[in-house]
């Protein structure tokens, strides 16, 4: 046909097809859309603070089809936490910033008069994500729902466990564990916490994670990068229930029980509370 030997045919159109590649790379359009596959892609994190921040991915309406999370596990308000975040936020440079903050903890984002020198690192979050207009997200459950639960679900046998002396030296050393960064550690530490006090554990613990997990799933979903800001307790949690099914409907219901159940229950929790926030503090 025209001219041409159909044995050679196809050699020739392949060589056209080659010809023609190699110039659509010299435009410099062909560039920049070979560089949006890049969205979602992990970048490499440098060597101090690969310790502290879990990379998870999950497919996303967001250009490119996959999102990457940097979730990085902090001590509240500690300054080493703090100058870490500041450095994830500002390499990432994230579409959206989430916290383990919920609406009526919020006010920690803002600093206190004459107290300027207590920036936790929900607060740096906070001011790095307006700095590279990335979307802020608070994604803890409302406090007042995990008190009321608690508050509720505690035992008899709860108040009997708080009120141990052997007890609260256990939980400190417990914490000390989460303190550091290695992940056997922290398991570890988990572990001990929910066979020392499992009620608190669930409540505090374990049914916030799963709160957590699923809200920073619907903002990875529509967004490309997200960097996730939570208590370093929060990290096995996490990573465990990540793209797994989670009843929220559950996990923001607060059970009723007779009258009776629930003065003896609040008495434990009332317990709790103060001593297990007080104790948690720097790693809830």
């Amino acid at each position: 046909m025209y001219g041409l030997n159909p044995l050679n045919s196809a050699a020739l159109f392949a060589a056209a097809a080659a010809v023609s590649k190699r110039c659509l790379r010299s435009i410099p359009i062909y560039r920049s859309l070979s560089a949006t596959a890049g969205f979602g892609k992990r970048k490499r994190l440098p060597v101090e603070l690969s310790g502290s921040v879990t990379m998870l991915t999950c497919e996303s309406a967001a250009r490119g089809g996959v999102c990457t999370v940097y979730l990085i596990g902090t001590s509240h308000r500690s300054p080493k936490s703090c100058q870490e975040v500041k450095q994830l936020i500002r390499l990432i440079k994230p579409e959206a910033v989430l916290v383990e903050l919920c609406p009526s903890r919020a006010k920690y984002l803002k600093p206190k008069t004459g107290e300027s020198n207590t920036r936790g690192e929900f607060q740096v979050a906070y001011e790095e994500a307006n700095k590279y207009g990335a979307k802020f997200v608070l994604g803890d459950r409302p406090k007042e729902i995990t008190l009321r639960r608690l508050r509720v679900m505690a035992s008899l046998w709860d108040v009997c466990l708080y009120l141990r002396k052997n007890t609260t030296n256990k939980v400190i050393d417990t914490i000390k564990l989460f303190k550091r960064v290695d992940d056997a550690k922290i398991c570890a530490a988990s572990q001990e916490l929910a066979k020392i006090s499992p009620t608190f554990f669930k409540t505090f613990v374990h049914e916030r994670d799963q709160y957590i997990t699923v809200k920073l799933l619907e903002v990875a979903r529509e967004h490309s990068s997200v960097v996730a800001v939570v208590g370093k307790a929060h990290l096995p949690g996490i990573r465990e229930n990540w793209k797994q099914p989670v009843d929220m409907k559950q996990l923001l219901h607060v059970p009723i029980v007779k009258r009776i159940f629930t003065t003896v229950g609040g008495i434990g929790a009332t317990v709790a509370i103060v001593s297990g926030i007080y104790l948690l503090k720097d790693v809830m």
